[in-house]
């Protein structure tokens, strides 16, 4: 299974910074996508992931899973 975390800046949004700590101590093979967060295209590039404009955001094979 593939697994795909969608992220905000790790120094802003401590519920990105936790996802990606929490795959990281499960030693998971995933990869990582970052959108800046406060820019001018942040909630553009959030809504072409996510519904809710939320992060983080994991995707998998089989489904999507927000916070």
């Amino acid at each position: 299974m593939s697994l795909h975390l969608i992220i905000g800046d790790k120094l802003y949004s401590s519920w990105s910074l936790r996802a990606a700590l929490a795959l990281d101590l499960t030693g998971a093979s995933y990869t990582e996508e970052l959108i800046k967060l406060n820019q001018p295209d942040t909630r553009e590039r959030l809504l072409k992931h996510s519904p809710t404009g939320k992060v983080p955001l994991l995707k998998t094979s089989l489904e999507e899973i927000e916070r």
